[in-house]
């Protein structure tokens, strides 16, 4: 059983991931942007991280991290943190069906680079999620 945070501005979409990851024995939580997500992360400690690339962007999320954003917060941390130990194993996976970035660049790419450690194009089928879980927490 892993401990896992599911961050994705599409609620519909933090639910199914939240059932099926639930029926597997797996405790989850969600938030629905970087900025909620960095918050449980300090507090909560995750084995796993299912973090969207994209978060929608309205006059309420201005300011608001994306996935991006938020696993280069979480590879930045350094030993001096007290959140080093937990962030430091965190295994984060990315996903999104969104498009390339400004320059060109694929944002699951993009998202390696910063420290996902393996990333999904969506639709994700629940049941490679699912696998790669149990992969990480072998």
């Amino acid at each position: 059983m892993a401990s896992v945070l599911v961050m994705e501005d599409d609620v519909e979409q933090a639910s199914l991931i939240k059932d099926a990851l639930s029926q597997n024995g797996h405790l989850v939580k969600t938030a629905y942007n970087g900025n909620e997500a960095w918050i449980m992360l300090q507090n909560i400690p995750v084995d796993v991280l299912i973090t969207d690339i994209y978060v929608s962007r309205t006059p309420e999320t201005q300011g608001v991290i994306g996935g991006i954003g938020l696993i280069g917060k979480i590879r930045n941390v350094t030993s001096q943190d007290t959140i080093f130990d937990a962030m430091s194993k965190m295994k984060i996976i990315a996903i999104t069906g969104g498009r390339k970035l400004p320059r060109g660049q694929d944002p699951l790419e993009l998202a390696e680079h910063f420290g996902a450690d393996y990333s999904f194009r969506k639709p994700v089928r629940l049941e490679n999620l699912r696998s790669k879980i149990d992969e990480f927490m072998e």
